[in-house]
């Protein structure tokens, strides 16, 4: 793939598809150098920065995949994609407390997206017990409150994977 395509043409939309097929097909490194033949003619597509983030995150490349997001998020502050998945990156690298905010502004853009919201627990209970072993409780993240939201939000996942499997 060449890059200079002209910006959004027909030709780069097909490039972006030939570097989803390569990326489902676990083919990363050849994915992301689409990925950034693409920016490179089309630098605010959101999508391909939020595309190639999951493309270095898979292969393990965490600070040029975190470097993604922020792009992603500028160009669409109101694409969730991006803040899901820089939640997963913050999330598998210890960071709960940022994984939370990145996950609570996901929820609110798609609040029905229940990958998040999955997520969002997960983030909250290993904050949670993370938290039950630090000496300065008090002073974190994981209030009462946070406590209550933990509760309420895996009631309402109960409640709609049991609406779910109906």
């Amino acid at each position: 793939m060449s890059a200079e395509l002209p910006r959004s043409t027909p030709v780069a939309s097909e490039a972006f598809a030939v570097s989803l097929q390569h990326h489902q097909d676990g083919r990363l490194s050849e994915a992301a150098a689409i990925y950034r033949a693409i920016l490179t003619v089309d630098p605010d597509n959101a999508a391909t920065h939020d595309a190639l983030g999951k493309a270095l995150m898979g292969k393990g490349d965490m600070a040029d995949a975190k470097a993604c997001y922020a792009p992603a998020i500028a160009i669409n502050p109101d694409f969730f994609g991006p803040h899901y998945h820089l939640g997963n990156l913050l999330l598998g690298h210890g960071m709960a407390e940022d994984a939370v905010v990145s996950y609570r502004r996901c929820i609110a853009l798609k609040p029905d997206f229940t990958a998040a919201l999955y997520a969002l627990m997960h983030a909250l209970t290993s904050l949670a017990v993370r938290l039950s072993f630090a000496s300065d409780l008090g002073s974190r993240l994981l209030d009462g409150q946070e406590v209550y939201s933990l509760a309420i939000l895996m009631t309402e996942l109960a409640g709609r994977q049991r609406r779910e499997w109906s």
